[in-house]
């Protein structure tokens, strides 16, 4: 028998906001990774091959991130709308059987 879970609005909102945490972590350490790299392509730092393959690498990577944070912020709002939603339900539920009870 499997365990009981229970969720409500205050747990969606929780994962919603750990999630933006994250989702902030990864665009601060994203941002210091680029100026990492384009600091290192500086005038007389790093030249050659190997500079321009880390540019390459360094845009591509960012451009991933991006996109993962993006997706990242669509599923937050997601769950934060399901949150209002349940907490919504919750209520209109919580009167129909209010209502049921007042008539008894």
């Amino acid at each position: 028998m499997a365990d009981t879970i229970l969720v409500g609005a205050d747990k969606v909102r929780a994962v919603a906001m750990q999630l933006e945490h994250l989702r902030n972590d990864a665009e601060g350490a994203m941002h210091n990774y680029m100026g990492h790299a384009q600091d290192s392509n500086a005038p007389g730092i790093w030249q050659g091959m190997a500079a321009m393959a880390n540019v390459n690498a360094s845009q591509e990577i960012n451009d991933a991130t991006m996109k993962l944070t993006t997706t990242w912020g669509e599923l937050i709002n997601a769950l934060r709308q399901a949150a209002d939603h349940f907490e919504q339900q919750e209520e209109q539920s919580r009167a129909a059987v209010s209502s049921i009870t007042n008539q008894a």
